[in-house]
């Protein structure tokens, strides 16, 4: 049974809705608490896994998280797009 991980003190920079960084805790498991990072379109892990393969569970994680906001982020601007237009024409 794999321990459960959270992921925690997330921080995120954000420019004309594109993420510039993202960093975050990944707490708990088995092997401890790591530390993510995602800067200019590189990923980045303290855990042992990915010293090694260049890949790990713990930036899937975050990858995976970050897809969503990105997804999020876009519907933001379509919306933002969509009122716009409403009040220009």
């Amino acid at each position: 049974m794999q321990s459960e991980r959270t992921i925690e003190e997330p921080r995120m920079l954000i420019v004309d809705n594109q993420i510039m960084s993202f960093r975050f805790r990944v707490k708990g498991g088995s092997t401890g608490d790591h530390f993510v990072q995602y800067l200019s379109g590189d990923w980045r892990c303290d855990c042992h896994g990915f010293m090694s393969h260049a890949k790990c569970r713990h930036v899937k994680s975050g990858q995976i998280l970050l897809d969503k906001i990105n997804e999020g982020l876009t519907e933001i601007e379509k919306g933002e797009r969509e009122n716009w237009q409403k009040n220009v024409y």
